[in-house]
C-alpha cells in the first residue's frame, strides 16, 4: 500500500507539473502577472508624465502671452504718461533754442553785412 501511495502521489505531482499547478508554476504565473501589472502601471505613469509636461508647456506659453500683454500695457502707459510730456518739453526747448539761434544769427548777419559794406565802401573809395 505504501508503494501505491507513492505511485499515486508521484502521478499527481507529475500531472500538476504538466498542468502548471506546481508551486514553481504558480510562482512563475504570479510573477508574470505582477510583471504585466507593473508594465501597465509604468505605461500609465509615462502617459501621466507626458500629460503633465504638456500642461506645463501650455501654462508656460500662456504665462508668456500674459506677461507680454502686461508689458505692452505698461509701455503704452509709460509712453502716454511720461514720454509724451518729455517730448513736448523737448519740442518747446528746441523751439526756444531755434528762436535764440535765429536771433543771434540775425544780429550777427546785420553786423557782418554792415562790416562788409563798410569795408567795400572803404576799398572802393581808396581805389577811386
Amino acid at each position: 500500500m505504501k508503494d501505491d501511495f507513492l505511485a499515486s502521489a508521484s502521478a499527481v505531482a507529475t500531472s500538476a507539473v504538466q498542468e502548471g499547478n506546481s508551486p514553481f508554476a504558480q510562482i512563475s504565473k504570479t510573477e508574470e502577472q505582477e510583471k504585466q501589472r507593473i508594465n501597465i502601471e509604468v505605461e500609465a505613469m509615462k502617459k501621466e508624465k507626458d500629460e503633465v509636461e504638456k500642461a506645463l508647456q501650455e501654462k508656460d506659453v500662456q504665462t508668456d502671452v500674459e506677461l507680454r500683454e502686461e508689458a505692452k500695457k505698461e509701455l503704452v502707459q509709460y509712453r502716454e504718461n511720461e514720454l509724451k510730456p518729455m517730448i513736448e518739453n523737448a519740442e518747446v526747448e528746441a523751439k526756444k533754442e531755434t528762436e535764440k539761434l535765429e536771433e543771434v544769427y540775425s544780429s550777427a548777419e546785420a553786423k557782418k553785412v554792415s562790416e562788409l559794406t563798410e569795408t567795400f565802401t572803404n576799398y572802393s573809395s581808396q581805389t577811386a
